[in-house]
């Protein structure tokens, strides 16, 4: 930005030299927004696996009620959401007392994620004969494994570094021609 300011002042003062100066400022502040928003995302996934590693009488309550839903014969197609199967806030306040509103929020944001259908689908092809424990320790180990490869192992760091290269290179070709 200062570099770009320099040439400009150097110089002639043309418009088309201004509006590279104002690019140079928009590309530095999307950028700077876009990285802040990513590594945010990343505090708040590193925090989400904290809490949800010690969230083991939330995890078996949610697979007990899942598995009381399929014995009482619901039915589950494709593209149903955990929310529509089961009261993931009614879960959460009879597992823990005075749970704060965004914590509940976190937690629904979370196990929303889950690929609930097809881990139904198998507990009701593999585990028919088997008793409710060895279901609900079959959807726990499931929703476990999920969230450790698939939600929490998300790294942002090489998508802020790339917003800050084209960022720096963007700003270095506007400075170029505001040179020239």
């Amino acid at each position: 930005m200062i570099t770009g300011l320099i040439y400009l002042f150097a110089g002639d003062i043309i418009a088309y030299k201004i509006v590279l100066v104002i690019l140079i400022l928009i590309v530095g502040i999307v950028s700077t927004f876009l990285a802040t928003t990513k590594r945010y995302h990343q505090v708040l996934l590193e925090a989400g696996k904290i809490y949800f590693d010690k969230l083991e009488t939330f995890k078996l309550k949610f697979a007990e009620s899942v598995i009381d839903k399929l014995e009482a014969g619901a039915k589950t197609k494709a593209g149903m959401t955990v929310n529509q199967i089961v009261n993931i806030p009614q879960i959460i306040n009879s597992s823990y007392e005075n749970v704060p509103k965004i914590i509940v929020k976190g937690i629904n944001y979370l196990v929303s994620k889950i690929p609930l259908v097809e881990y139904i689908d198998v507990i009701n092809k593999e585990f028919i004969s088997q008793d409710k424990e060895q279901k609900m320790n079959y959807l726990v180990g499931k929703t476990n494994a999920f969230f450790n490869e698939k939600v929490f192992s998300i790294n942002h760091i090489k998508t802020i570094r790339i917003i800050f290269v084209v960022a720096i290179l963007l700003q270095i070709a506007f400075v170029y021609f505001i040179k020239n």
